[in-house]
C-alpha cells in the first residue's frame, strides 16, 4: 500500500517595510526554488534571507519546510519553534491564529516521521489555535483510521474528525473523500466506506491517486479496513 503524504505549507514572505530589499529578494527566490522541488537551494537562500534580516518568522517556517522535504526533521522542527517565537514576538499575542499553521506544520513533520503520536497532539494543539484550520482533521482522521499501531486507532473519533471536517469545508479535495472513506471502513461501515472511495475515485487528479484509491475499494468491497504500513524508512 502506499503511505499518504502529509503536506507542508509553504508561506508566500510577508512584506514588512523595515526588511532589507535583498531579504525579500532572496525570499522570492527560494519559493521559485521550492515550488520547482529544489529544496537545498530553496534553503540556502532563506539562509542567507535570515541573515539580512533574522525578525521574519515566514523565513524560519519557509527553510522549515525545505528541511522537512529534505528529510531533516530535527533542523525542521527547529525553525518551527523559531517561527513560532517570532511570531508572538510580532503579534505580542501568544493564541493567534496564525500561529495554528506553524503548528500544523510541526505535526505534519512529525507525521512523515513516523512520530504519530507526537504529530496527533500537534494537529490537535492548532485547532486549539483556530478550530477551522484546514487539513487538522483530515489529518488526525487518517492517523486514528488507518495507522499501523492498534494503540493510536481510534475509529469512532477518526469518523468525527472526518464528518466534522466535511461539514465545514466541504468535499475539497479526493484526499478529503478518500480519508472519509478510511474512517467509514475503520467503524465497520463498509457500504458508506465504498460508496465515499467511488466517489474519491472520480474525483481523483492522476494515475497514481487513482491505483491508491482503487486498491482501497477492494478492501471495502471484502469487508477489509485499510491498515497503513509503516514506512521502511522514516525521517
Amino acid at each position: 500500500m502506499f503511505a499518504r503524504v502529509f503536506t507542508i505549507v509553504f508561506l508566500a514572505a510577508l512584506p514588512a517595510l523595515a526588511s532589507p530589499e535583498a531579504a525579500d529578494r532572496l525570499a522570492g527566490e527560494a519559493l521559485e526554488a521550492f515550488t520547482t522541488g529544489d529544496f537545498d537551494k530553496a534553503a540556502e537562500l532563506l539562509t542567507k534571507a535570515i541573515a539580512e534580516d533574522g525578525g521574519r518568522p515566514e523565513f524560519y517556517t519557509n527553510r522549515g519546510s525545505c528541511y522537512d522535504n529534505l528529510g531533516k526533521t530535527a533542523d525542521a522542527l527547529r525553525d518551527f519553534d523559531v517561527s513560532f517565537q517570532k511570531t508572538v514576538e510580532r503579534t505580542h499575542d501568544p493564541k493567534d491564529k496564525g500561529l495554528a499553521e506553524i503548528i500544523y506544520n510541526r505535526g505534519a513533520t512529525l507525521a512523515r516521521a513516523g512520530r504519530f503520536r507526537e504529530a496527533i497532539a500537534e494537529f490537535e494543539r492548532a485547532l486549539t489555535f483556530d478550530e477551522a484550520f484546514p487539513d487538522a482533521r483530515m489529518d488526525l482522521a487518517w492517523i486514528l483510521a488507518t495507522n499501523a499501531s492498534e494503540e493510536l486507532r481510534k475509529p469512532a473519533k477518526a469518523l468525527e474528525y472526518a464528518l466534522e471536517e466535511i461539514r465545514r469545508h466541504g468535499p475539497h479535495s479526493p484526499g478529503a473523500v478518500d480519508t472519509l472513506a478510511a474512517a467509514y471502513a475503520a467503524t465497520g461501515k463498509f457500504d458508506d466506506a465504498v460508496t465515499k472511495e467511488k466517489e474519491a475515485i472520480e474525483q481523483a487528479s492522476n494515475i497514481l491517486q487513482r491505483k491508491q484509491y482503487n486498491e482501497r475499494l477492494r478492501l471495502y468491497e471484502g469487508r477489509k479496513p485499510f491498515i497503513e504500513q509503516p514506512s521502511p524508512a522514516s525521517h
